[in-house]
């Protein structure tokens, strides 16, 4: 079972979204790809170059922010993903960043994340479940 660390004691306070976690490595997929759906994006940089066969390079980018007192949860991202790197926004000393660049990490591991049937959907079904029964 993997433990969410948390940033409060409550981990379950409806006031904060991000620190809604039941704690099974299922709940952590489901609340990873719901996360990501709000404070991620993919990027794709197409530039030209002269060093490059073609003239232009494309670089792929995936990247998910946080403001640093809540920077945690990059780590878990991290940590799911198997891959990716954590830095400081730039611009903005308060926000952290977590970025996958690599475009064999992006297609090995973040990608399939993603494929995984209906992720998303059961995190929400699980936010429906918590706010109608508790």
């Amino acid at each position: 079972m993997f433990v969410m660390p948390s940033a409060s004691d409550n981990v379950l306070n409806t006031d904060n979204q991000q620190e809604r976690f039941l704690g099974d490595v299922d709940n952590l997929k489901g609340y990873i790809a719901g996360f990501v759906d709000g404070e991620g994006c993919f990027s794709i940089s197409i530039r030209r170059s002269k060093y490059a066969a073609l003239g232009w390079t494309i670089n792929p980018l995936f990247q998910v922010y946080q403001h640093k007192d809540n920077s945690y949860v990059l780590f878990i991202c991290q940590k799911v993903f198997g891959c990716g790197y954590i830095s400081k926004k730039g611009g903005n000393p308060s926000c952290f960043t977590y970025c996958v660049d690599k475009i064999a990490d992006i297609l090995k591991y973040v990608i399939p994340f993603f494929e995984q049937p209906n992720q998303f959907f059961l995190f929400l079904l699980q936010i429906g479940r918590h706010h109608i029964f508790h």
